[in-house]
């Protein structure tokens, strides 16, 4: 049995043979690799080893480069602290060989990590450069350039982090030829419309799913204000317990500090409990996608907030 990665496919075979063009290109693009990108379940088996090969290489080499770099920036600071390295103001007492060899310890640490740090990056990107994979983001660029809609392209195939980076490895140009007027002039339209009463319909989106794209980026600041409030009004009290004779003004701003503290935390809580009532139904949704996508569909293209869901 195929080992399926999570989500959606960014386009299957429905979408790269519905134009003639695209699908003589997309078997051009395959020849040339050394994969067939129409065979679905040879996609998914491409994406589940190298996302896997991607999230491996390198890593442990990687965090040691790091930390190899950070000791070797703190190890003159460390060295200088230590009582062993407190010596009289005698010139000949060898404070400037200690001064040497610590430098040199140092700078050998931070050449020998930033060494291993660029070594991973580079592996990295040679991994992300594989020709299988260079081939399907051609094949994405060639579906994007021929108009058939691309449901979502994966962050890690590009090599673009979850904050939405400028991605490593982009899609590239392609440029599509004009299609020859005598072929359009010649190509029938009944059956495209029988192939497409064939293909399963794509879900309709619900109100609610359009209502979570709309709310999804919203929120996420009540706790931090909530706890600025309660800080202020500890302030207001601290300020009338030193400043004035009386702790009335204190008590006041500190008890409406409180109160609006309280209602900041319960709208924020109202609205969380919504937004994942509406996540749900999101979710939903993009798996009745991924079930349209596995008999033949061909999905359109999601809005940010919905590609975040697919891996979930």
């Amino acid at each position: 049995m195929t080992d399926r990665p999570r989500g959606l496919l960014p386009i299957t075979r429905s979408g790269l043979v519905s134009d003639p063009r695209l699908e003589s290109a997309v078997r051009r693009i395959g020849a040339r690799h050394g994969m067939d990108y129409l065979d679905d379940d040879a996609v998914r088996a491409l994406f589940t080893e190298h996302r896997r090969r991607l999230a491996r290489t390198g890593r442990t080499r990687g965090v040691i480069g790091i930390l190899l770099m950070l000791v070797g920036l703190l190890w003159p600071f460390f060295v200088q602290a230590h009582p062993s390295y407190l010596v009289a103001s005698d010139p000949y007492s060898g404070r400037s060989a200690k001064d040497a060899i610590s430098l040199g310890a140092a700078v050998l640490l931070v050449v020998v990590g930033t060494a291993l740090v660029l070594s991973t990056y580079r592996a990295h990107m040679r991994q992300l450069r594989h020709p299988r994979l260079a081939g399907y983001r051609l094949v994405l660029a060639a579906a994007t350039a021929h108009g058939v809609p691309v449901a979502h392209v994966p962050g890690w195939l590009i090599g673009q982090d979850r904050d939405g980076s400028r991605p490593r490895a982009p899609l590239p140009h392609y440029e599509t030829a004009p299609a020859p007027a005598a072929a359009v002039a010649a190509a029938p339209a009944a059956p495209a419309a029988a192939t497409d009463e064939q293909l399963p319909q794509v879900p309709e989106k619900p109100r609610a799913v359009a209502e979570y794209e709309r709310v999804a980026d919203q929120g996420g600041w009540h706790d931090e204000t909530g706890w600025l409030l309660l800080f202020a009004g500890g302030g207001a009290m601290l300020w009338a317990a030193t400043e004035l004779d009386s702790l009335l003004p204190g008590v006041l701003g500190l008890g409406i500090c409180t109160a609006l503290a309280v209602w900041v935390w319960t709208t924020g809580a109202a609205q969380g409990r919504h937004k994942d009532a509406l996540r749900e139904q999101a979710r939903a949704y993009v798996r009745a996608l991924k079930t349209a996508q596995a008999a033949g569909s061909v999905i359109p293209e999601l809005s940010p907030q919905l590609r975040a869901l697919i891996d979930d």
